[in-house]
């Protein structure tokens, strides 16, 4: 928002649509607060920067990325499976996951908020640009920045994306509750 807005965010960028989006993100993270189960702080520091977790986790992204853009609900189906099966792999050898879940929840939701949003109100951020920051690490090297924390707004979106295209019933409850989007996708990944 700050590229398009400036640093100071002048008056006439409160009244843009990116900035609407991006505020109804920021006020829906104040809605987890309070309804939201199991928030918690997050120590990035714990994150594993293992060849072995960056590889499996950027595996996780390619998947995310075709299932963002596939409209084959056969395909998506396909993908969702893969992404379990990547995770659960991950999960199995490195704790970090348990890092990359609850960021999903919280970080992913309010960006898949902010997604549908925008493609109401006309900003950058549609239905049609879930998975667009998954490269991020590719393009600028800000692998520390990309994998502790950047990446899971948008795995996160995604997943829920997915989720919603696969016809999963009650994914809010769900994730208020405390499942992380790749719980939900998982029952009906198996």
């Amino acid at each position: 928002i700050a590229s398009n807005c400036g640093s100071d965010f002048e008056m006439e960028c409160h009244a843009s649509s990116e900035y609407i989006a991006y505020h109804l993100h920021e006020l829906f993270h104040r809605y987890q607060d309070d309804a939201f189960v199991n928030t918690f702080d997050v120590d990035q520091s714990i994150y594993d920067f293992s060849a072995e977790n960056l590889y499996l986790a950027r595996l996780e992204d390619v998947v995310l990325q075709a299932a963002a853009k596939t409209d084959d609900p056969t395909e998506l189906k396909t993908l969702a499976r893969q992404l379990v099966a990547l995770r659960m792999t991950r999960a199995a050898q490195f704790h970090s996951t348990d890092l990359d879940a609850q960021q999903e929840r919280y970080e992913g939701t309010a960006l898949y908020l902010e997604h549908r949003i925008g493609g109401a109100i006309g900003t950058a951020a549609t239905n049609d640009t879930f998975g667009d920051g998954l490269s991020y690490a590719v393009e600028t090297g800000a692998v520390k920045e990309h994998f502790s924390f950047g990446r899971f707004y948008d795995t996160g979106a995604v997943m829920l994306d997915m989720a919603a295209r696969l016809g999963v019933a009650d994914v809010h409850d769900k994730i208020a509750e405390g499942a992380a989007p790749l719980d939900v996708l998982a029952a009906v990944a198996p």
